[in-house]
């Protein structure tokens, strides 16, 4: 019996006494924030939309510039895009194929250095040529998702759709939305 006293103290000291546990377990990492798109209530074409996906992904969100039912030729796009910038921070545009249809295109998009939450975007066709006309993505606009939960408006402003000879197309909608955050 004393053997089996003494095997079961060296035991015990040994593992420390077997009692503590260490503290407290650390806290379970922050839920990521993620965002959804809200589009505007869809205008009748001839329009331009925003359309985009119904969540976020890796901490981005890209929305798509949509052009629907152009039957006057257009030539290039000119437009603001006006967003929180305490929720989402421009990252990037991607080329779309509306304009792609009809030759060459140059896409410029920065945000204004004297508001950070307004995006200036121009599109135009390079060279001559007759412009596109349809339904097509204009572009695709990268938003990264900030640290913070709430709703960021997207609105137009300065927008226009032009033609070969540099004339604003009329009877155009235009339609944004919003995007929203959450844990």
């Amino acid at each position: 019996m004393r053997s089996l006293v003494i095997v079961l103290a060296c035991l015990l000291v040994a593992c420390g006494g077997g009692g503590g546990g260490g503290g407290t377990p650390p806290p379970p990492p922050p839920t990521p924030i993620t965002a959804s798109f809200q589009p505007a209530a869809t205008p009748p074409a001839p329009s331009v939309v925003i359309n985009g996906p119904s969540s976020s992904q890796q901490g981005t969100i890209t929305l798509d510039l949509v052009a629907s039912g152009v039957s006057s030729p257009a030539y290039g796009a000119a437009f603001d895009l006006d967003f929180n910038p305490n929720i989402v921070r421009f990252n990037s545009v991607q080329s779309g194929a509306f304009f792609e249809t009809a030759g060459q295109v140059s896409y410029q998009a920065a945000v204004s250095p004297s508001n950070a939450g307004k995006l200036v975007v121009g599109v135009t066709l390079l060279g001559s040529g007759s412009g596109a006309t349809g339904t097509g993505r204009i572009l695709s606009v990268r938003f990264q998702i900030l640290n913070t939960v709430g709703t960021s408006d997207l609105t137009f402003g300065g927008n226009s759709l032009v033609s070969p000879a540099g004339q604003t197309l009329p009877s155009l909608s235009w339609a944004a939305g919003s995007i929203q955050t959450r844990r």
